[in-house]
């Protein structure tokens, strides 16, 4: 036994050297291990330890699939659960893709890898595992993700963050599955921390903390840029739909009178049931409360850009918040995200013009406040 002293460089190399050239592991060690199973676990205790690897990897495993099951758009990503080892691999159909006839399968791989990075998930493409001269002629798409050392609040979400890159990548109209009982949603993964700057008087806050946990539930429009052709129209529909009488929204406002614009009532001006906040991809200074939707002026306390300070450091210098949440900041990507009380995720789905957004809203809430509620007062999800 013994210990060195020297820079990183020449540890590194020492290391490396050790690696090709020792051919049988130290006594020491060989003594420890010995004195660890025959004095102390005996072999009984050995098979139970390994009867316990192979529960836990079992569970890692399984928490991962059912992730994948959640959050990963099916029409498009494929798998077979492994019957061993710590890593498993998912097929991505990249024939699919908008692009596909103008990219190669590595183009959209890359393409795939580096969005996923960026919005907070690691994944393995599969031609990193290929001999060079293989990977030229690659006709599928794969990715190798491992469940060995992440916990599974850290698995979910990754897998929920690489299902949000698919999803903007491969243009699919909606991200998240639509609740259909009239159950308690779900609970998804957290929404992620997200600085944003607030329109009304220039502060910077953390967006999951501008709401306090009320029972209400939170619903964020991320708009993308504020020039793009699609927003203003959006913006509107959901406006208008929302505020509509056949909407699940008009069953649980204060009543016919206008919504209560003071301070205290302003994170609930319609109703407890939710707060709207919406998400300008722009510089504040851009940003005119007076010419949003009517339904929105009554959420002024709740009017963001995505241009925080302290995360400069995204290119540009704004849209940090939505390459987080959103694939392509310029065109909205998802759109509009629902959370729980709990500060959970519960409903993700894009914001396009026309009434799609607004129905899914509807359906997804339906769930929740029967129509027989209409007037009543909401109870706390908390």
């Amino acid at each position: 036994m013994g210990w060195v002293t020297a820079s990183e460089q020449v540890i590194e190399r020492m290391v490396r050297a050790h690696e090709v050239s020792v051919q049988n592991p130290s006594g020491f060690s060989q003594i420890a291990l010995f004195k660890l199973l025959h004095d102390s676990w005996g072999h009984l205790g050995f098979v139970k330890w390994l009867a316990h690897l192979q529960g836990e990897y079992t569970k890692r495993r399984d928490g991962l699939f059912e992730a994948c099951d959640a959050f990963l758009p099916r029409e498009i990503v494929s798998w077979v659960p492994p019957t061993s080892g710590f890593s498993a691999w998912i097929s991505v159909d990249w024939t699919q893709n908008p692009q596909a006839r103008s990219k190669s399968t590595l183009e959209i791989e890359k393409e795939v890898y580096d969005a996923a990075i960026e919005c907070g998930a690691l994944v393995v493409p599969g031609s990193w595992l290929l001999p060079s001269e293989g990977r030229g002629g690659m006709e599928e798409v794969f990715f190798r993700m491992t469940y060995a050392a992440a916990s599974a609040e850290d698995v979910e979400e990754a897998i929920w963050r690489l299902g949000m890159t698919l999803r903007g990548i491969f243009k699919l109209e909606t991200a998240g599955e639509i609740l259909e009982s009239r159950e308690r949603p779900p609970a998804g993964p957290q929404l992620p921390p997200i600085n944003v700057t607030r329109v009304i008087d220039a502060c910077e806050i953390p967006l999951e903390r501008g709401v306090p946990f009320n029972g209400s539930f939170h619903v964020y429009v991320f708009t993308g840029e504020k020039q793009h052709q699609h927003q203003q129209g959006a913006l509107a529909d959901l406006a208008e739909h929302l505020s509509g009488q056949e909407s699940v929204f008009s069953c649980v406002l204060h009543g016919p009178v206008e919504p209560d614009l003071s301070y205290e009532s302003r994170h609930n001006p319609h109703s407890a049931l939710c707060t709207f906040s919406i998400v300008f991809n722009a510089v504040r200074a851009s940003v005119e409360i007076g010419a949003l939707p009517q339904f929105f002026l009554s959420y002024r306390y709740h009017i963001y850009s995505d241009d925080a300070r302290s995360r400069k450091s995204h290119a540009g210098g704004q849209g940090a918040a939505h390459a987080k949440l959103i694939i392509d900041p310029r065109e909205g990507g998802v759109g509009v995200v629902v959370v729980l009380p709990n500060g959970y995720v519960g409903c993700i789905v894009r914001l396009v013009e026309g009434r799609a957004t607004a129905e899914i809203l509807d359906r997804y809430f339906s769930g929740i406040v029967p129509g027989s509620q209409a007037n009543q007062p909401v109870q706390s999800m908390l």
